[in-house]
């Protein structure tokens, strides 16, 4: 049977310099390899994912909600893992705030972004800040992205479409 995984992760920036974590080599997701912040979506926080963005932001940084600006979603991310659909929502936020707290999932650094798509990162990730990086701003419309078995990612913009009825 086919199981679903919910996450939330931000890609936070400031004076282009971002915020990632080298997570450590014992995690079981991503361990060993450098990712944005986030988690898993608790209960309760399906219906408004920006909740667990906020909360693990705060958890696995101590920057405050109040220190954190122009928060977006501009990424759904699905893939399959085995007998698991991951489903990543991917936010990009600002801050003015540089202090950051230590924590047990990995070490927390600001990367200059020319340095970012050199990072040893999972694919997913790579793909994200290569599209966001080449092609997008903070004003542009929320992304699909679908990574296939090769692999690639493949990107579509999210419309609100309504059908017309047909009679």
């Amino acid at each position: 049977m086919i199981s679903m995984r919910h996450m939330a992760v931000a890609f936070i920036e400031n004076n282009q310099r971002w915020l990632m974590m080298k997570r450590d080599s014992e995690r079981e997701l991503a361990g060993g390899v450098w990712a944005p912040i986030g988690g898993h979506l608790e209960t309760g926080e399906y219906q408004d994912p920006v909740d667990a963005c906020i909360r693990e932001i705060t958890e696995e940084t101590g920057l405050l909600p109040n220190e954190m600006k122009d928060i977006a979603l501009k990424y759904i991310v699905m893939r399959k893992r085995d007998q698991e659909i991951r489903i990543q929502y991917v936010y990009f936020l600002k801050t003015e705030q540089t202090s950051v707290v230590s924590n047990h999932e990995g070490t927390l650094e600001w990367i200059e972004t020319d340095e970012l798509l050199d990072l040893q990162s999972t694919f997913t990730t790579h793909e994200i800040l290569k599209h966001h990086l080449m092609k997008s701003t903070f004003e542009d419309p929320i992304m699909i992205g679908v990574v296939d078995q090769k692999p690639s990612m493949h990107f579509s913009v999210i419309e609100d479409y309504e059908h017309p009825v047909f009679k």
